[in-house]
């Protein structure tokens, strides 16, 4: 199998972190750390990836976007992680593969950062926050990110962040098992119905968590697209034609068995990319993961395109 979600805050970085901030990390990411030490030790990591029959992972930083630096620390810790990323896999060549961070924080400074990750450190994308300090992605600013991502081929990870003005989500721990899928959900029908989608068509958006709510509601976004006149100014097609085709992937982080059928259904099997949102285990753990589609009834065939041969394909290993 190959994880395309998959976190990892080497050491070298955390203490680059803990020099500029104080404190380097919202309380609840720090709580993570402790709790989860295989979220700093790589060793750890490809321990738990031999039990689990994992063969690479796709490493990505533990949400960067939602930590509360000033856009000129994000942009250096951008770069000190990208370069102890690039590090571990350098070590682990045939094992890891690594997503960098932006400083979209500083959106000049993140189409730089973009293009010194792809072209220099060889990564095939990024990872960013379904949104930057309650800003969407689809802003005028961070048009410089997108034509860069677009002129590269890039990935782009879009990651749930720090969800602003929901106040009802701070209790009963729904800020992550629930207000997460919203925030990706928001953040991708944006880019679809804004036309980023139809600007920036070399770029390959991944979606994690199965996409949020999006395959649930693909019905309804259509009906809201040839409703709502707002969308009648912009050369774009049904947000349908978008969130199904070739350069959106939607990752397997569910164990709920009607979602992942719905999802499948939605968006076909060459869309679905295996994830396992480790070493988290809120969407389940990849023995989990994996069993549940099992149970989907797919051939011997999808099944493998599903664990490992669409990232193949988009990942170019």
């Amino acid at each position: 199998m190959i994880d395309v979600h998959a976190h990892l805050c080497p050491l070298p970085f955390i203490d680059q972190a803990e020099k500029r901030m104080n404190p380097p990390y919202p309380l609840r990411i720090a709580r993570l750390l402790d709790r989860l030490p295989s979220m700093t030790d790589p060793e750890m990591r490809l321990r738990a990836m031999d039990e689990q029959d994992i063969e690479k992972s796709i490493l990505s930083l533990a949400a960067v976007n939602i930590w509360p630096w000033n856009p000129q620390k994000a942009v250096e810790l951008s770069r000190i992680a990208n370069e102890t990323l690039k590090e571990v896999c350098n070590r682990y060549p045939e094992r890891f593969l690594a997503l960098g961070t932006v400083p979209l924080e500083s959106p000049m400074e993140a189409a730089k950062e973009l293009e010194y990750t792809v072209v220099t450190l060889g990564f095939p994308g990024v990872m960013v926050g379904a949104n930057i300090q309650g800003q969407p992605l689809d802003e005028q600013v961070f048009t410089d990110f997108w034509e860069t991502a677009d002129r590269l081929g890039a990935i782009v990870f879009i990651h749930p962040a720090e969800i602003h003005g929901i106040t009802s989500l701070n209790n009963f721990g729904l800020r992550p098992v629930l207000g997460y899928l919203f925030d990706t959900s928001i953040a991708v029908a944006r880019l679809a119905l804004s036309g980023h989608l139809e600007l920036y068509p070399h770029v390959h958006i991944i979606i994690p968590h199965l996409g949020g709510v999006l395959p649930f509601v693909l019905n309804r976004l259509d009906r809201g697209y040839e409703i709502h006149e707002e969308t009648r100014h912009i050369e774009v097609h049904a947000p349908s034609h978008y969130l199904t085709n070739g350069n959106v992937y939607y990752d397997t982080v569910s164990l709920h068995r009607p979602a992942l059928l719905a999802t499948l259904e939605t968006v076909g099997v060459q869309q679905l990319l295996f994830g396992s949102d480790s070493p988290h285990t809120t969407g389940g753990t990849p023995e989990e993961i994996c069993s549940a589609l099992k149970s989907l009834g797919l051939s011997p065939e999808e099944e493998l395109l599903v664990l490992k041969g669409n990232a193949n394909n988009l990942f170019k290993l």
